[in-house]
């Protein structure tokens, strides 16, 4: 008889979580990926049950295949009670909430770190109190970033130290979690026999079709005009397409039940695996949009300088207007800095194949055929203040500048 195995999926109203219900992700991908599974005793395993859960109450949830059962339940997860109830009966999970990736969330300290330290030990624990046996957890490649140029990383690099990057409240608590949840690896859960196996995936930009987070915001600054110079010495960075995340969590998911493990306490780097430049990347989104494509090149350092200021001026106007400041530091290191990593390892060992690499030219077509899916840019109060500030910033530079003749 086949036994149904039950997954949760935190961060369920986004967008993963939203790719991975789609029919060929999780009926056609996971049934026959378990199907085929080198472990005779799955053999007769398939997904019937999926429970995603989110903090937001109205998410709009896509066609999912008919023959499995998909919930939504809105959960906090910093409240652990919560957490214990719903993942009664669990096989997997997978950890895919956070906060602060982004924008004005970056500059948000006390809800990332309750967020992404307290919401994933939360998970960890309620993982063991109800003796689920896989969690696999959606970190960053920002643990191990910070700024400093990498060339084909592995996995083999020490987590980039916090209190050299004091700018990173996102990164500095992913790194957290993501020790966090290697370190669980191997525990044993409340019935003293079910061992938790965990893994860890590092992901760079996700992006996609129907993508509607960052790459709306990326095209809003476009239609604003906001797109007009790069920045950074050709910073090599790496994106992954949102089919190869979800592949890759699949794939995660089958080793760790078997009953020979590769994956178990393991981290790995996953992405498109083809470097390119950071502004080459949305050079499709320019031409969609009928945007120039920018040919003044700025150096980083002055870039940083401008988001500092940016960012010390949102810390003391936000309680009373809480603008979208044009650009973060770490924002900054993220696109000017060459980073890119080796995926060799998710290769070996969990048979990872991406596919469509850097494949923007068909998603940014979808903003010439529906160019509503462009956010709304910058309140023009916002612009206002972001544009001032660079203002006032570049005349204080010049001031430093000698007076020819």
């Amino acid at each position: 008889m086949k036994k149904g195995l039950k997954l949760v999926v935190t961060g369920g109203a986004g967008y993963v979580a939203s790719s991975l219900l789609q029919t060929d992700s999780l009926r056609d991908n996971l049934s026959s990926l378990v199907a085929t599974s080198l472990s005779e005793s799955l053999k007769d395993i398939w997904i019937t049950d999926v429970i995603l859960i989110d903090k937001l109450s109205t998410p709009t949830l896509p066609e999912y295949p008919s023959d499995i059962n998909v919930q939504y339940i809105q959960v906090d997860l910093t409240e652990p009670s919560y957490l214990y109830e719903v993942l009664k009966g669990v096989d997997v999970v997978y950890h895919l909430a956070s906060y602060g990736m982004s924008g004005r969330e970056q500059l948000h300290k006390a809800a990332i770190w309750k967020v992404n330290v307290e919401g994933t030990r939360n998970v960890i624990k309620a993982c063991l109190h109800n003796n689920v046996k896989a969690l696999i957890f959606a970190s960053t490649v920002n643990v191990v970033f910070g700024g400093q140029r990498i060339d084909g990383g592995d996995e083999t690099l020490p987590y980039f130290p916090s209190e050299q990057r004091p700018w990173d409240d996102y990164g500095n608590s992913k790194m957290l979690a993501d020790q966090s949840v290697l370190q669980a690896n191997g525990s044993v859960g409340d019935d003293g026999t079910t061992t938790l196996r965990t893994c860890v995936l590092r992901l760079p930009g996700i992006y996609g079709y129907k993508e509607r987070r960052h790459l709306p915001r990326v095209a809003a600054l476009m239609k604003q005009g906001l797109f007009k110079v790069k920045y950074g010495k050709n910073p090599i960075v790496e994106f992954i397409n949102v089919c190869n995340v979800t592949e890759c969590l699949l794939l995660a998911t089958r080793d760790l039940l078997q009953s020979q493990s590769l994956a178990a306490g393991e981290a790995y780097f996953i992405s498109d695996g083809e470097p390119i430049n950071n502004f080459e990347f949305f050079r499709p989104m320019t031409e969609v949009l009928n945007v120039p494509y920018p040919k003044v090149t700025l150096p980083m350092s002055l870039i940083f300088a401008i988001a500092f200021i940016i960012e010390l001026v949102y810390k003391v106007l936000h309680p009373l207007y809480d603008f979208q400041p044009l650009l973060t530091r770490a924002e900054v290191y993220k696109t000017a800095q060459t980073h890119y990593f080796s995926i060799e390892k998710a290769r070996k060992h969990l048979g990872y194949q991406p596919k469509n690499a850097n494949d923007m030219k068909a998603i940014a077509e979808d903003y010439r055929v529906s160019p509503e899916v462009v956010v709304q840019g910058q309140s023009w109060t916002a612009l206002f203040v972001n544009i001032s500030l660079v203002f006032f910033i570049t005349c204080i530079i010049l001031s430093y500048l000698p007076i020819a003749g």
